[in-house]
């Protein structure tokens, strides 16, 4: 489920946004009603973003996987920021001079929304629309071509199952076609071999990556009841765990080419602190990011924190993929 990615930097972009989310809830089967709700939320998040953003990005997903059934709809900006979120999340408030609906109402037909906005950072909003699962994990995820390529060499895995996650991120070797066709070799091994150790997984997805241009894989295990993470990596998959605190921990991958040249495949386990946050990503993102610039982003959906990293550390000449996992906020009792 690759992300399309729109620059929006004159009032033509909001009516390109909106053409391309209808035509994704199209595709996912998404009735009338919530087909409308996608063509509002496209065009309202794009125009704030041309507006009052000064310009920005917006990504689009369509999305069918264990998740939920939805477009996303996912921005960033590097404007002034919004002085009062909880004011300009009511309908009828306005500092444009609009009718001031945009947040309110994209707020109102998100099935998931959330926002985060500093006056120095700019803003990062995600509104997904459809039918979205409450599961104990929150994913974001960011996946897209290099430039000029319709076919994008990155692929992601998300599994869940009771207590424990898998999650893998690949990028085949080079970008387009070919690199599109190792990915999709590997996610189509890890979909059959979630019940077996990182190992064996990798050494399966070695074997049927042969005929292909071959991938860098990183395949990571969380076990929500210990708290504990396990990461196996061969080639330029890069991941960090970061605690509630900010302290950083990254994980070791060895070098090679799952299809062709894989010397050695042993997992590493670190600690997985509650309300850590974990970062998969490919090497289109460069490693020099950091989330202290992005102040209070860990209390916030995983998918902003994605958007602001591919903003600020994408090299821009190639697929470009990134996941993030957080758990699920406790309910308020």
């Amino acid at each position: 489920m690759t992300s399309t990615q729109i620059r929006v930097t004159d009032p033509s972009g909001p009516g390109e946004v909106r053409r391309i989310a209808t035509r994704l809830a199209e595709r996912l089967g998404l009735d009338g009603t919530v087909r409308g709700r996608v063509a509002i939320v496209a065009t309202e998040a794009a125009t704030n973003v041309q507006r009052h953003g000064g310009g920005g990005v917006v990504w689009l997903r369509a999305v069918d996987d264990l998740t939920g059934k939805y477009v996303e709809v996912l921005t960033v900006d590097r404007g002034p920021g919004i002085p009062n979120i909880e004011g300009a999340l009511r309908d009828g408030f306005s500092t444009g001079g609009t009718a001031g609906n945009g947040l309110g109402a994209i707020a109102r037909m998100s099935a998931e929304f959330d926002l985060w906005s500093t006056s120095d950072q700019g803003t990062a909003l995600l509104s997904r629309i459809g039918e979205v699962h409450e599961l104990s994990l929150r994913f974001g995820v960011l996946s897209t071509p290099a430039p000029g390529e319709a076919a994008c060499g990155d692929g992601y895995f998300l599994h869940l199952d009771g207590e424990s996650a898998r999650i893998g991120v690949v990028d085949g070797l080079g970008h387009g076609p070919l690199a599109a066709d190792a990915s999709l070799a590997a996610i189509e091994v890890f979909g059959r071999t979630t019940r077996r150790s990182l190992v064996d997984v990798i050494d399966e997805a070695h074997r049927a990556l042969r005929p292909t241009r071959g991938a860098a894989v990183g395949l990571l295990d969380l076990d929500l009841a210990a708290r504990a993470a396990e990461f196996a990596g061969i080639g330029n998959i890069g991941g960090t765990v970061i605690d509630r605190e900010g302290a950083r921990k990254s994980v070791v991958s060895h070098n090679g080419i799952v299809g062709h040249t894989v010397r050695r495949v042993q997992p590493f386990r670190y600690d997985w602190p509650a309300e850590s946050t974990v970062v998969l990503y490919s090497d289109g993102i460069t490693t020099s990011w950091s989330t202290t610039a992005y102040r209070g982003i860990h209390a916030r959906h995983p998918a902003l924190l994605a958007a602001l990293i591919a903003r600020d550390h994408t090299r821009g000449r190639d697929d470009a993929t990134l996941v993030v996992i957080h758990d699920r906020p406790a309910r308020p009792q």
